[in-house]
């Protein structure tokens, strides 16, 4: 067997793209874009932001949840691509979910194999590591189970046990600049779901309030506070709901819209 350092594991987010794919020709316009938000959002620097293979992948545990364009995004262990070290990353994550008081006797394996350097296929992956946990003394199910490992194969592997729900859309900043003036939380809501589809936004004010604070938790940087609309303005956002009360010139996202638990307000 090689020299292989087994423990050398380090801990990273893998994040996985929204609405991004669905642009084509754009879509590096919009990665870049989602990029520079996660390190605005996040306080993370150029060398600890990867952007690979369909996936972005940050140095840490990374708290992401509060970031447009974020289909979802799991906490993982790297490692070297060989059998001991992601049986070392697989025994790592059973410590870490026995420390918390969860009661493991059931286990499924999903693996995806992104590259045909490794010399398994997803299915031998598969096969092969839930051989190993069976011979530790689990049960190994598809579909009833206590806990999903799943590897992901690519330069390295990337061992990890849920895949977290990120906000989806797309990252703000990229669909241009809307504006709304806050009187309700209906108002706040209607701003969230243009950032949610790509719209930065301006807040028409005299200053910086407490409305606004329920905005910046979602929004990539320090929101513009303005007495009028800019020039470069797309639109005028309301948080109205009502088609009795609609006016020219003005978007209402809220109208035929269910809000989404998701975003807290």
């Amino acid at each position: 067997m090689n020299n292989v350092k087994v423990n050398d594991y380090k801990k990273k987010t893998i994040v996985r793209y929204s609405e991004i794919f669905l642009k084509g020709l754009n879509r590096g316009k919009f990665e870049k874009k989602l990029v520079d938000n996660i390190k605005i959002q996040t306080s993370l620097s150029s060398n600890n932001v990867q952007n690979k293979r369909n996936r972005i992948i940050l140095n840490d545990w990374i708290d992401v949840a509060n970031i447009f364009g974020i289909r979802n995004y799991s906490y993982v262990l790297e490692c070297n691509a060989d059998e001991e070290s992601i049986k070392h990353c697989i025994n790592e994550f059973i410590e870490m979910k026995k420390n918390n008081g969860s009661k493991i006797k059931k286990i499924r394996v999903t693996a995806n194999r992104l590259t045909k350097n490794f010399h398994l296929n997803s299915m031998e992956i598969q096969r092969k590591f839930g051989e190993y946990l069976f011979d530790k003394g689990f049960k190994v199910s598809l579909e009833d189970y206590d806990l999903n490992i799943y590897i992901e194969i690519s330069d390295f592997a990337y061992v990890f046990v849920e895949k977290k729900k990120g906000l989806g859309g797309l990252p703000v900043g990229i669909s241009g600049l809307v504006t709304i003036q806050i009187n309700n939380e209906k108002d706040i809501k209607a701003a969230i779901m243009m950032m949610k589809r790509g719209c930065s936004v301006e807040v028409i004010a005299s200053k910086f309030n407490k409305n606004m604070l329920k905005l910046s938790k979602y929004y990539p940087g320090q929101i513009k506070v303005v007495s009028e609309r800019s020039k470069n303005s797309l639109s005028i956002v309301s948080g109205e709901d009502s088609i009795n009360k609609l006016e020219k010139d003005k978007l209402y996202p809220l109208i035929g819209q269910i809000w989404s638990n998701s975003c807290s307000i």
